[in-house]
C-alpha cells in the first residue's frame, strides 16, 4: 500500500514537471517573439507591452512552482534557491526595465541583459526539470 502511495506520488511529481516545463517552454517562446517586435519597433503597443509583461510573471511564478515541485522531489537545495532568488531578480529587473530604458543613451545594454534575465530562468528552469525527472525516476527503482 505503501509503494502505491510512492508510485502516484511519483507519477504527480512527474506529470507537474512536464506541464509546468511545457508552460515555461511556450511562455519563453511567447516573451522572446513579442521582446523581438519591441526591439526591432515592429509593434510596440501598450497592450503588447502589458501581455509581455503579465507573461513574463507569469514564467517567474511557474519557475517558483517548479521549484516547490523540487522540493518535493528531494533536488538539490542550492539549485532550488538559487530560482528562487533568480526568479525574483528577474521580476524585479522585468519591472524597472521600463524606467531603466528611458533614463539612458544606451537601453540596448539594458534590452540585452533582460533578455539575458529571461534566458537564464527558462535554462534555470530546464535544470530543474531534468533533477526532478532523474529525482522521480530513481526514487521508483
Amino acid at each position: 500500500m505503501i509503494q502505491t502511495g510512492r508510485t502516484n506520488n511519483s507519477f504527480d511529481m512527474k506529470t507537474a514537471n512536464l506541464i509546468l516545463l511545457n508552460l515555461i517552454r511556450l511562455i519563453g517562446v511567447a516573451l522572446i517573439v513579442l521582446g523581438t517586435l519591441f526591439w526591432t519597433r515592429v509593434d510596440y503597443t501598450e497592450s503588447l507591452v502589458r501581455i509581455h509583461m503579465q507573461l513574463g510573471v507569469t514564467l517567474v511564478i511557474l519557475l517558483w512552482i517548479l521549484a516547490i515541485v523540487a522540493i518535493r522531489a528531494r533536488v538539490s537545495g542550492a539549485l532550488v534557491v538559487r530560482a528562487i532568488l533568480f526568479g525574483l531578480i528577474v521580476a524585479a529587473y522585468g519591472m524597472a526595465l521600463r524606467r531603466l530604458l528611458g533614463s539612458t543613451t544606451a537601453p540596448n545594454v539594458y534590452r540585452v541583459l533582460h533578455l539575458l534575465a529571461g534566458l537564464g530562468a527558462i535554462g534555470l528552469a530546464e535544470s530543474l526539470g531534468a533533477r526532478i525527472k532523474r529525482s522521480v525516476s530513481s526514487a521508483l527503482v
